[in-house]
């Protein structure tokens, strides 16, 4: 059974985040998977709450791990996880790639950022959150490959 698409209700907007193939996830892992060890007890104590606050709890900690990597490396990581999401506006569709739309649609929503990137990959590693003990397995309603989809 592979993974679907989930929505990101984001205040009035929303973000579609469509899961990488296996093959996509496995490359990438060795590159995320060094900052993910190193904040996986942070991210264990937010057990599944995402809201502002449990968020701005872990950034620092996601921050440092992050910050370690060069800007090259941290912008291509994002790219990978979030390549496919739809952004929609108003929580409307049709959306647009949220990658062609990230600098406006993003600017000044700095948590809203971490907290997309912490969901793709809650999407697309959930056997590492269940190695936290479960409380952090995803969440979500489910779409159609269609919304979640730019192809």
């Amino acid at each position: 059974m592979g993974l679907v698409a989930k929505r990101v209700p984001l205040g009035a907007d929303v973000v579609v985040l469509a899961p990488m193939t296996g093959w996509r996830s496995f490359l990438l892992q060795p590159r995320l998977a060094p900052a993910l060890a190193e904040v996986a007890g942070a991210l264990g104590s937010i057990a599944g709450k995402l809201d502002a606050e449990a968020i701005s709890t872990v950034a620092p900690f996601v921050g440092r791990a992050f910050a370690k990597l060069p800007p090259v490396e941290l912008e291509a990581i994002t790219r990978e996880l979030l390549d496919g999401a739809m952004f929609l506006a108003g929580g409307k569709t049709p959306g647009a790639p949220l990658l062609d739309t990230l600098d406006a649609a993003m600017q000044g929503r700095t948590l809203d950022v971490w907290r997309l990137l912490f969901e793709a990959v809650r999407l697309n590693y959930p056997d590492f959150f269940k190695a936290l003990g479960g409380s952090v397995a995803p969440s979500g309603a489910a779409v159609s490959p269609s919304e979640g989809s730019n192809t």
